[in-house]
């Protein structure tokens, strides 16, 4: 296999594991969030936010809902809108007819306005009450950090850009600057889901629960080193990774790509060990409810 296939491998690989992992969290927020609202249970939809509803504040039990809703919208799609971009390309890993091609584009433009529009609202959502709502945790009260504020602030205007960037670069017809930016994208509105892997990683790898404290590094105020970890890598790792990739496909020497290649298969363990761990903490749990 020569380093360019691998590099495709590889990279193909890390977004069929992270795509069935934020399927099985759109799944849990369906389930968890949509099927304890149905059946009237407050009490559950509360012990697993950050910001509780019910409490008398129209305008924040409205941003919540709100929230929920595109929080699901945006996690089902982004995987569809990756399939839907690789499905358009000539000669893509689908090799798609020119009429099935011209009808997915048709698709890819539709389900791309949806998910840009999605990501900026839900961001604005979330700055909303990261600066107005005071968190507060199931297991541990309320809390307030700064650096959980300013890294939830640099995720929710990252997102923003990007999103703006993405939509004016494909206005432009510069595909390959809108590609780019739409992983970004992709990356950033990921946030929240790369939180919970990174902690269900911790679980696995501590065999500790990591909420409350009960992990090393955790804090049931999430200060800890490994939460303030967590803040910052959940937009950092991801990003620097993707730039990476971006470089080993401009670069002719094989070694960068074949670096990039041993890189993303570690990423692509990083994820699924998180996912199981995420899966096992946190998603089950409340999917499996009586």
């Amino acid at each position: 296999m020569s380093a360019e296939s691998a590099l495709d491998a590889a990279a193909r690989t890390w977004f069929v594991v992270a795509a069935l992992g934020q399927l099985l969290f759109a799944a849990y927020i369906l389930v968890h969030y949509g099927g304890s609202a149905a059946l009237g249970h407050a009490g559950r939809v509360n012990a697993t936010l950050i910001h509780g509803i019910g409490k008398g504040d129209l305008m924040n039990d409205v941003a919540i809902v709100v929230h929920i809703v595109l929080a699901f919208v945006i996690t089902a799609g982004g995987p569809l809108q990756l399939v839907l971009a690789a499905a358009i390309v000539p000669g893509g890993p689908f090799r798609l007819a020119p009429r099935m091609r011209a009808r997915a584009m048709w698709w890819h433009r539709l389900n791309g306005r949806v998910y840009i529009v999605t990501a900026i609202v839900i961001s604005i959502g979330a700055l909303y009450l990261t600066w107005t709502q005071k968190p507060y945790l199931f297991h541990a009260g309320p809390i307030a950090t700064a650096a959980a504020l300013i890294a939830s602030t640099l995720n929710g205007v990252g997102i923003i850009v990007c999103a703006v960037l993405t939509m004016r670069y494909a206005r432009a017809g510069k595909v390959e600057l809108h590609r780019r930016w739409a992983l970004r994208t992709f990356l950033l509105v990921s946030g929240v889901w790369f939180m919970r892997i990174t902690y269900g990683f911790w679980t696995i790898v501590t065999a500790r629960i990591p909420f409350g404290g009960g992990a090393p590094g955790t804090t049931g105020s999430l200060d800890g080193p490994f939460d303030m970890f967590v803040d910052y890598s959940r937009i950092i790792v991801p990003l620097l990774i993707l730039e990476l990739y971006f470089r080993a496909q401009r670069d002719a020497d094989p070694q960068a790509k074949w670096t990039t290649v041993r890189v993303l298969a570690g990423a692509t363990l990083v994820v699924a060990v998180g996912i199981v761990g995420a899966a096992k903490l946190m998603w089950l749990p409340q999917m499996l409810r009586p």
